[in-house]
């Protein structure tokens, strides 16, 4: 996929695109940890049909931040600015985890930019999700003790989660 940056200060956010840009733009956003490699067995099924933009999202794979303003909202204003540049007026979104968090959000501040949102992994960002909040700050505070102490036990603390063991 060709890498292409969208410049600010502080920052350059990196996307790679694929497919015809005169077909739909179809928009994949990735999980926390993660960069747009994480759809790479998405892209090219779906290069036929749309026109897939997979951003690498704020503090994430090549879109790192020496400064500036970075959350869900501003990640979402960027890409209010990639899909004009890219010549689209309009999108599909997939989402995945923190990726569904900045879905949702364009989809409500661009709502005629958004055709259709897919959550994967996330929550309502208009509920209370005080409960959500409070366990993901557990869990991050759990994850980010493994990864200060023992990067090793990181990686299998996360592989227990994702494939628990049989009874």
């Amino acid at each position: 996929m060709p890498a292409k940056q969208l410049p600010k200060d502080g920052f350059t956010l990196w996307y790679d695109t694929q497919g015809n840009p005169t077909n739909p733009a179809l928009v994949f956003l990735h999980p926390a940890f993660g960069d747009h490699t994480c759809f790479h067995h998405q892209v090219e099924p779906f290069a036929s049909d749309y026109h897939v933009i997979a951003l690498d999202l704020l503090g994430h794979g090549r879109s790192q931040v020496r400064s500036g303003n970075v959350t869900v909202e501003r990640t979402a204003d960027l890409l209010a600015e990639i899909l004009p540049a890219e010549g689209h007026t309009w999108a599909h979104l997939v989402g995945v985890s923190l990726g569904s968090l900045i879905a949702q959000h364009f989809a409500h501040r661009f709502p005629d930019m958004a055709r259709t949102i897919t959550v994967v992994g996330g929550y309502s960002i208009f509920g209370d999700n005080s409960a959500i909040v409070k366990a993901q700050r557990s869990e991050m505070f759990k994850w980010l003790f493994l990864m200060l102490f023992s990067m090793d036990r990181f990686r299998r603390y996360v592989e227990e989660v994702i494939r628990p063991e049989e009874p």
